[in-house]
């Protein structure tokens, strides 16, 4: 095994510091600088042959434990101690980063399946069933067809509605489509445009794998927003006269200022670059014209969510 430590690398744009190290010929300084990209960094973070990061991160745990996937869910709600805690300085591990944006989009998968299956099990719509019991649907599991379907949600549930009865005979049917697309593209495409576009990004040399890690702590809370838009969906279905696709605006217009206040705090704390308010924003305008043409598109082509 050898004795030697990897090479010192700038957390932000991944410069060789090996230079700098050499110059410490007595000790070690608090905090250093990055001759190529300006950053400033805790020495403790960047030198360390240990994994340090705060303690509810799952990135940088010793093992991989679900507690500190929970926790790390659930500190990637509130932006504001996300980027305060956990910084640009600590070791970036793609591959805990991907596991743990992976397992949310397998979370997120499963929960429209589960969504579009239960409601459709549940009025009996599209699905072949047994017999009835008051407002319940017992389908039926030797029948082909109900595997069929079953399989036609699995693969593809956002083609479906999410079925809410409100009485007899009568139901509401919100799509899952254009809530999941309207939510979850802005969180998908903010990234993609600071790779391709994004000049402060270059400037500052800022490595994909950062823009990376911030596509998968946003997964959680673009998921939670989708959860509550739901939830509020079928409150005001259930218990009032609201119409649907008023709630479904209303939750759409409230999530628009949550993102970008996400994506700015990470561009401006996180990364600690200037001018993140006009990237966040100008990229946002980008995502927002894009998914307006792709609904455009697919009217014109009558594909229907």
């Amino acid at each position: 095994m050898s004795d030697t430590l990897p090479t010192p690398m700038c957390p932000r744009c991944g410069y060789d510091l090996s230079g700098l190290v050499s110059t410490w010929l007595e000790s070690c300084p608090m905090e250093g600088l990055c001759s190529e990209c300006g950053l400033e960094f805790h020495c403790a973070h960047v030198m360390s042959p240990s994994l340090i990061g705060p303690r509810w991160s799952y990135e940088h745990s010793l093992t991989r434990s679900s507690r500190r996937w929970w926790a790390t869910s659930w500190v990637s709600l509130w932006p504001w101690r996300l980027c305060r805690e956990l910084w640009v300085d600590h070791r970036l591990r793609v591959g805990r980063v991907l596991r743990f944006g992976l397992i949310w989009a397998l979370v997120i998968h499963l929960s429209a399946f589960a969504l579009t299956l239960g409601s459709a099990v549940m009025t009996g719509s599209n699905i072949p069933v047994v017999y009835r019991m008051g407002s319940w649907q017992y389908p039926d599991l030797w029948n082909p067809e109900f595997w069929m379907q079953a399989g036609r949600m699995l693969a593809f549930p956002y083609a479906f509605d999410m079925i809410i009865p409100r009485g007899f005979a009568s139901s509401v049917r919100p799509p899952l489509g254009p809530i999941f697309l309207l939510i979850f593209g802005p969180a998908l495409l903010m990234p993609m445009w600071m790779t391709l576009l994004g000049s402060s990004m270059q400037i500052a040399r800022v490595r994909p794998v950062h823009l990376l890690r911030g596509l998968c702590l946003s997964l959680p809370s673009a998921a939670a927003w989708v959860i509550l838009t739901f939830a509020a969906i079928v409150v005001t279905e259930v218990f009032t006269s609201f119409p649907a696709p008023g709630v479904a605006s209303v939750a759409i217009l409230a999530w628009l200022p949550y993102h970008l206040t996400w994506w700015y705090l990470f561009v401006r704390v996180y990364l600690r670059l200037r001018h993140a308010a006009a990237v966040v924003i100008l990229n946002a305008v980008m995502s927002v014209l894009l998914i307006v043409v792709s609904f455009v598109l697919f009217m014109l082509n009558g594909i229907r969510f």
